[in-house]
């Protein structure tokens, strides 16, 4: 899977995810605040999910103390192993005041073994 944008890593964080398992399908919500819709990515497999996304307005934290440290974050990313195999060719994203829904349906085909 691909690095987009990702030129430090450390400029990197997890957006919080929330996974919800149906009966046919796997339902994870991303929170990404402060990202337009057309800088996020998403990439999957039939087991694997990532999220990149880059942040349009870059959050910045100080943590004050015998050492003045300081991180900016620029972009956020998270990969996910699936408690399922998903339909890969099927996956719904929607993305609405910095939450991205994704739609994960199951893979229940199931083929018949004829015996000899």
């Amino acid at each position: 899977m691909s690095n987009i944008w990702l030129e430090n890593e450390n400029e990197c964080s997890e957006p919080l995810i929330q996974i919800n398992e149906e009966e046919d399908a796997i339902i994870i919500s991303a929170d990404l605040p402060c990202v337009n819709k057309e800088d996020i990515k998403v990439f999957c497999t039939e087991q694997t999910l990532e999220i990149h996304a880059k942040i349009s307005k870059y959050n910045r934290f100080e943590k004050w103390g015998t050492l003045n440290q300081e991180i900016t974050f620029k972009y956020f990313k998270r990969s996910i192993n699936l408690p399922t195999k998903i339909l890969k060719d099927e996956v719904k994203a929607n993305f609405k005041n910095g939450i991205l829904i994704l739609r994960l349906p199951k893979n229940t085909l199931k083929t018949q073994i004829y015996i000899e």
